[in-house]
């Protein structure tokens, strides 16, 4: 890392930044109660205990996809070649790496066939967020043009016929178009949200603790219709819904969330450190579940129902899990934030300076492309 580097990391502000780290946080919990299976929220169980109620609250706490998208909108997303081709390498390097690591351990026969389909990272890989995002990253140009060329009132407009077409007809209507917000029309939505907040809304400070308070008790809304609706009339489809990322209090809560982290102002190297590197901590995670599901969720499992340390783990009590729990969320985040360090050093890095090198010689001929193209369409 240069010189460069480390003052634009020391200099950033780190509000947006500890949201990155909280939400990556949420991911990761959410994804280890789920696919590690540490509390099966559909089993037939109307029995309220201390597991059902806290992982139904983690697992009901859906605002981290949405702020996410909020804070690219509201920095907004710049299309570079460069850019695309880092993600990439990235979601390449832990799809293939992952894959061979099974393959060394005997989980799985290599596949050439295997090899070249988890290479496929923008269309076939096991990242959802991460093929969505592809999508908006693509579209980003149009949207920011149209967004540049239009007043703030025709944006306005434009919002809140999205917001019907999403959340009136897609979440309220079932719509196909966005029934659950894992959609791009659902991302481009909320990128819009985020660009609005950053050309006309205007956070105050003082306001501070009235997003806070507006955040917190949407989540517990939530969170109560979800132990309701589980517990009481067993409903499992609904309570699935009350999850959507196109859930009405769920989009509020997520806005306000964002909110109170606008008001903040502080600068953390530290923080903005670890902030680059999060999303290893959800390629990581899901790569898990694509490909072999024993390495990580099936140690968790195995370790939340006493097949592991029996009835105490790190010499706690195992009536203190989610303490427990609660440790093994942040290390997991730590230790994929070291790997990700680590492949910029030995890999990314290096890879891009070779890029930067012959660049100069891609956007020669990329021109000539598209002088062509402009004499014949």
């Amino acid at each position: 890392m240069t010189n460069n580097t480390h003052n634009l990391i020391q200099q950033r502000n780190s509000n947006m930044e500890l949201l990155r780290i909280i939400c990556m946080l949420l991911i990761v919990a959410h994804h280890f109660i789920v696919h590690g299976f540490i509390v099966n929220l559909e089993a037939l169980n109307t029995t309220m205990t201390t597991d059902r109620v806290i992982g139904t609250a983690l697992n009901s706490i859906h605002v981290s996809i949405n702020c996410f998208i909020l804070i690219s909108g509201y920095f907004g997303i710049h299309f570079r070649l460069r850019s695309l081709l880092k993600l990439y390498l990235t979601m390449l390097f832990f799809a293939v790496g992952y894959y061979l690591l099974t393959v060394a351990l005997g989980d799985k026969t290599f596949l050439w066939s295997q090899l070249g389909y988890v290479s496929r990272t923008f269309s076939h890989g096991p990242w959802w967020f991460m093929v969505r995002y592809f999508y908006l990253f693509m579209l980003a140009p149009l949207i920011n043009y149209a967004i540049q060329n239009i007043d703030k009132r025709t944006f306005l407009t434009i919002l809140l016929m999205m917001t019907f077409v999403n959340v009136v007809t897609g979440y309220s209507g079932h719509s196909l178009n966005n029934l659950s917000g894992n959609s791009t029309a659902h991302f481009i939505f909320v990128y819009c949200i985020g660009r609005y907040i950053k050309i006309y809304a205007n956070p105050k400070k003082e306001h501070r603790w009235h997003y806070l308070a507006i955040a917190i008790l949407c989540m517990a809304l939530i969170i109560a219709a979800s132990i309701i609706n589980k517990w009481y009339y067993n409903f499992t489809i609904p309570n699935l819904r009350l999850m959507y990322h196109n859930n009405p209090l769920n989009l509020i809560a997520s806005i306000a969330f964002f909110l109170f982290f606008c008001t903040i102002n502080f600068r953390s190297r530290a923080v903005n450190w670890i902030a680059s590197g999060v999303l290893a901590a959800y390629l990581l995670q899901d790569n898990s579940m694509y490909i072999s599901k024993q390495y990580i969720y099936g140690t968790v499992k195995s370790w939340w129902q006493g097949i592991i340390g029996a009835d105490s783990w790190w010499g706690l009590n195992y009536d203190l899990r989610w303490l427990q729990f609660t440790i093994l969320v942040i290390a997991f985040l730590l230790i994929a934030v070291l790997i990700d360090k680590l492949f910029r050093f030995a890999f990314l890095n290096p890879l891009m300076t070779i890029y930067d090198k012959a660049e100069p010689r891609f956007k020669i001929v990329r021109q000539q492309i598209i002088n062509w193209l402009n004499t014949k369409i």
